[in-house]
């Protein structure tokens, strides 16, 4: 996995692109553990995707139903990725790719759904889905022989925790 492309793409991205970072983040760790190799880089590459799918429980809004029916899914892919993990670590690798096919193939479909998402947002005319989302412009500067970090933000928009 290439961090330095994903740094780019997360310091530059609405809340609607960091949800499809984080699921693409979640099948690029399915896609090593089912690349087989060491047991360890199995279990480090599923604990990392379901960290991120941790990631994705906590953000839901549990007051829209849309969140209960996606909790019910990160759930169950959930359970896929644990019982990849057991599989795994009892060196039954090819018993191992069934339920982590079956959860790649659910994010999958999940990812394609939020892509979709995200090009009629950016093809409708002014509505947003987080209007008031707080924008912020971020980067390096050079100064007096020196690094320094420039953040730059609207505060009259959002809130504040």
């Amino acid at each position: 996995m290439d961090n330095t492309n994903y740094t780019a793409k997360i310091s530059n991205a609405d809340p609607l692109g960091l949800v499809i970072i984080t699921y693409e983040l979640i099948l690029t760790n399915i896609a090593e553990a089912l690349e087989g190799g060491d047991p360890a880089n199995i279990k480090k590459s599923l604990n990392k995707s379901r960290q991120f799918l941790a990631d994705l429980i906590s953000a839901l809004d549990m007051s829209h139903e849309i969140s209960k029916s996606l909790m019910s899914v990160y759930i169950y892919a959930n359970k896929l990725l644990i019982e990849s993990e057991l599989k795994a670590s009892g060196g039954r690798f090819s018993e191992m790719k069934k339920p982590l096919t079956e959860a790649s193939t659910i994010l999958s479909d999940l990812l394609k759904s939020w892509k979709t998402l995200e090009a009629d947002e950016n093809i409708a005319k002014g509505e947003k889905i987080m209007p008031d989302a707080l924008k912020v412009y971020a980067g390096l500067t050079y100064k007096g022989g020196k690094l320094e970090e420039f953040v730059d933000y609207d505060e009259k928009r959002g809130y504040k925790a």
